[in-house]
């Protein structure tokens, strides 16, 4: 498996709140990754019902009768909790036809949970040949080379609900939808050369994260940033909250496209790079609470661009503190996603 992070954030040195040019947006994290298990289950003439060894099958083999179909799951533990999935690609390597192609095969979501080397054409289904959902995604099959499921909403629906719900992860059926005489072979993860297994791509953006420091204020104590909505760019509905600031008094949300954690007023900057405010001010409520609702299509927004990784703060003021009469909330690690 190999799991790719984000870039680091540039790390520079600026305290000026301004407004620069559009960012370049940054890499999202991308996941790929072999099945956890894989094996086919058949019905017909022949002796083997059951197939775990070096090959998947799907369709209809036309010297014993035979009808096969594939089951996958891979393993996406490895994808934070809260994580949005963008892209979904899957890819199997077919090595021959049998019978006379060609066919589309589709994959479909399995319902019910089974264990590779035992499940059969009966078992543990509810039903003969499978418990699975409607349709994820379909493409040609029936000719050597890569089989290529291309990202479709239904399949990022799929990854998204069992990275959400991971008890919930069956894996898909590959199912011949065609129904003709014509049975493809893929090369399953028991294969000898690893480069040829099955193989899944799972394109993500990590959920906001807290970071640095909200140093403790007049009333006892330290300003967090959180946020609710979504941070899906298309979306349009991110909203940033604060708590644990200074009830009653002004304060202004601004962010950063890089990271520090220098010494500013009585607290912290942990913005750097790009600074950009996001006006206009606004009020603490009577708890020490704010809220920013952003337009990420218009205004400051148009620096918010998918793939694009910004630190969030807040600045409040502190009259009864002292000193610089100021401090700030710590930040929030915000990636949009597409």
């Amino acid at each position: 498996m190999r799991h790719t992070k984000r870039h680091a954030p540039r790390l520079l040195a600026s305290a000026a709140l301004l407004v620069g040019g559009p960012l370049l947006p940054s890499r999202a994290d991308l996941l790929v990754t072999n099945p956890s298990a894989d094996q086919s289950i058949g019905q017909g003439g022949s002796p083997m019902h059951i197939a775990d060894g070096p090959f998947l099958f799907a369709g209809d083999d036309p010297f014993y009768s035979d009808y096969w179909r594939s089951v996958l799951r891979f393993d996406l533990t490895s994808i934070p909790p809260g994580s949005l999935v963008h892209r979904v690609e899957v890819i199997l390597q077919e090595t021959a036809t049998v019978g006379v192609g060609p066919g589309e095969v589709a994959l479909r979501p399995a319902l019910t949970a089974w264990t590779e080397g035992t499940a059969t054409w009966f078992a543990p289904w509810n039903a003969p040949g499978g418990d699975f959902g409607a349709e994820s995604a379909v493409t040609d099959a029936y000719a050597p080379g890569p089989t290529v499921f291309a990202s479709t909403p239904a399949l990022v629906g799929d990854v998204q609900t069992w990275v959400d719900l991971p008890a919930s992860n069956h894996g898909w059926f590959a199912i011949e939808r065609t129904f003709g005489a014509a049975l493809a072979y893929w090369l399953a993860r028991t294969s000898p050369d690893p480069a040829l297994w099955p193989v899944l791509i799972v394109e993500y953006t990590l959920p906001p994260a807290n970071h640095c420091v909200g140093a403790p204020n007049s009333a006892g104590t330290s300003a967090t940033l959180g946020w609710t909505g979504s941070f899906a760019h298309a979306q349009n509905a991110f909203t940033l909250t604060l708590a644990g600031g200074v009830p009653n008094v002004a304060g202004i949300f601004f962010c950063g496209d890089g990271e520090q954690q220098t010494p500013w007023g009585n607290g912290f900057l942990c913005a750097d790079g790009q600074l950009v405010r996001l006006p206009p001010a606004v009020t603490l409520s009577p708890s020490g609470a704010a809220a920013r609702t952003l337009d990420l299509d218009a205004g400051a927004g148009l620096h918010l661009v998918p793939g694009s990784t910004w630190s969030f703060q807040c600045k409040y003021r502190d009259v009864p503190a002292g000193g610089a009469l100021f401090n700030s909330s710590d930040a929030l690690r915000v990636t949009f996603a597409p």
